[in-house]
């Protein structure tokens, strides 16, 4: 029992060190060595793009430098450049500005450090980004085991992609790192109320609020969480969430209330981002609106496309663009660590404390669930990631017990309950009614409420098509950004929800399969029907390097009000293809 914490704490020394090196890396080989301090420029003119400690993958190139407004010169822009800019011109750590003073005053010390080179920001960001690693292990040790924590520090330390985006210089890395932390001292506070864990909470859950302000949303739900599995009585309970509000009120308050007083809104932070999505939109941001007004006005007017996009981006949106940072170490290792994420996460269900990993990590998410199709880059969402690799390491270790001989003697003569059995039968029904209600059920009133509107749908092979290619396709084929199905057997259908009868445009995307590999090779036709009407009669081009598009006419005496039916049959020619690729088929609504 003394030797396992002293093998798990250096190993997970020479882990941070090891993550620590590779983000130096990733400064050196991406910015260039700095001119000062010598000793620091000394150690980066060693470094190469090869290197015995990196995998052969594991590369990156210089950055450009480019002018920018003032004439000066720079390899960074956008927000990173904003950041650098801010610390610059920092004068208190509270002072009034539309960006929380954080990950600002981070890159203002990392600027003093550096003699201002604006190389600062990137090491603020890496700097964050290594802490990151041991916040993984700290939550995970707590929460469950030291192993499970070391596999998931680990796995953050050497994903390629987290490694990368974590010297762009950017707050992304401490927005990471205070959830984590705030995670732990709310998992902290549950097992055991007292003052100090109390004044820790809010403490963390202040500076995550002054990382991105509406942390809140994540601090809330945390707190309810907590006084509904608290067991004491209501006024122990009050006392110890009073002192961790005050606390957070006290970090928070004067950076709030500064920008109250000079920029007349205390929430400037946060409904500057209104003005962002607006024009992402095409819309005029000559009248001010807050975000949550925004927010609002969507909901009102497209309710189901809401509640599609909130879904989406609650779930594959933030897991499925991750995992590819492990392929240069061992291939496929991705994909096999987001599978024992998924069954970790279901597993996070079976006690108090996973769950309120859950409740923390699926609040985290809301604020980027609701814009991610106006801006969806990668970093907004790695705040999730080490929760994701917790409950992979989680999973894992379950398994690799599971198996034990001595787990399976007592699993032979300790029969589950019916409790137990109940509980996991519940979970296991809830997550698959989930899954077909993001799958199947919120698409369809998504694409009815576009029609309504007046404005177009694209029907899409892929993940969430099943609700559409009803009969006679093969599982869908993935290339890329790329999907289709193959038609197969003598009849394949679409359905299309039309809500109104009238007349619709419509474009169909295919090709025959497999396409023509002579001059001479003839191509099949395929005949169109909507619900077993005949529609047309298409004669298939080909062309190598595009995908066929073909149009139609859906008249309003052949469409039915709900659900229709596009039929393909493929008509072969000697010598031609016997199936068609589909990849899309775009209705349109007149006028659209």
């Amino acid at each position: 029992m003394v030797f396992r914490p002293r093998v798990t704490t250096v190993l997970l020394v020479l882990v941070v060190l090891y993550g620590a090196f590779l983000r130096f890396d990733a400064v050196t080989l991406s910015y260039g060595p700095v001119v000062r301090p010598t000793w620091l420029r000394a150690l980066q003119e060693t470094r190469r793009p090869e290197s015995l400690l990196r995998p052969a993958g594991y590369t990156w190139s210089l950055t450009p430098k480019y002018p920018h407004k003032g004439g000066d010169w720079t390899q960074y822009a956008g927000d990173s450049y904003t950041y650098l800019q801010n610390a610059r011109e920092m004068r208190s750590f509270y002072g009034a500005h539309f960006r929380e003073p954080v990950f600002v005053f981070a890159t203002w010390v990392s600027l003093q450090l550096l003699k201002n080179q604006d190389v600062a920001v990137s090491f603020a960001s890496a700097a964050f980004s290594v802490l990151a690693i041991f916040a993984t292990y700290l939550l995970g040790a707590s929460a469950l085991s030291r192993w499970v924590g070391l596999g998931a520090a680990l796995a953050v330390a050497v994903d390629y992609q987290t490694v990368s985006e974590s010297v762009i210089g950017v707050r992304d890395d401490a927005f990471v790192c205070a959830v984590l932390l705030m995670a732990w001292a709310f998992l902290r506070y549950l097992r055991t109320p007292s003052r100090g864990h109390a004044i820790t909470m809010g403490v963390l859950a202040g500076v995550s609020c002054l990382v991105r302000i509406f942390s809140v949303l994540v601090v809330v739900p945390g707190l309810f969480y907590l006084w509904l599995t608290d067991r004491r009585p209501w006024r122990a309970r009050l006392g110890g969430f009073g002192i961790a509000v005050v606390t957070a009120v006290i970090i928070v308050a004067p950076y709030l209330i500064n920008c109250w007083l000079v920029l007349g809104d205390p929430l400037r932070s946060f409904n500057v981002h209104s003005d962002i999505y607006r024009a992402t939109e095409g819309q005029a941001v000559d009248v001010n609106q807050s975000t949550g007004q925004y927010i609002w006005s969507q909901v009102r007017s497209r309710p189901a496309r809401v509640a599609d996009t909130v879904t989406l981006g609650m779930t594959t949106y933030p897991f499925l663009n991750k995992w590819r940072g492990f392929d240069c170490w061992i291939p496929g290792a991705g994909k096999f660590l987001s599978w024992a994420a998924l069954a970790g996460l279901f597993l996070f269900l079976g006690s108090r404390d996973t769950r309120l990993l859950l409740l923390i990590l699926a609040a985290s998410l809301v604020p980027f669930s609701l814009t991610w199709k106006l801006i969806a880059e990668w970093r907004f969402t790695e705040h999730a990631y080490p929760f994701f690799l917790i409950a992979a390491a989680f999973a894992i270790g379950r398994v690799a017990g599971f198996f034990a001989p001595s787990n399976l003697r007592q699993l032979v003569r300790d029969r589950p309950s019916k409790k137990t059995l109940a509980f996991w039968g519940g979970a296991g029904a809830l997550v698959a009614a989930s899954v077909w209600i993001v799958a199947g059920v919120l698409p369809v009133l998504a694409d009815e409420e576009a029609i309504r509107s007046n404005e177009a749908i694209t029907i899409e092979a892929g993940r969430r098509d099943w609700s559409y290619f009803t009969r006679g396709w093969s599982s869908p084929t993935f290339d890329g950004s790329v999907s289709w199905r193959v038609s197969q057997g003598p009849l394949s259908e679409v359905r299309v929800p039309l809500p109104r009868v009238q007349d619709y445009g419509a474009t169909v995307r295919l090709d025959p399969s497999p396409g023509p590999t002579g001059a001479d090779s003839s191509l099949p036709a395929v005949r169109v029907s909507l619900n077993d009407q005949p529609l047309a009669t298409l004669e298939l081009r080909w062309n190598p390097e595009r995908v066929g598009g073909y149009e139609l006419r859906l008249p309003a005496h052949l469409v039915r009000a709900g659900m229709n039916r596009l039929g393909f049959v493929v008509d072969p020619k000697p010598g031609s293809a016997t199936a068609i690729r589909l990849w899309m088929v775009r209705v349109r609504p007149p006028g659209a």
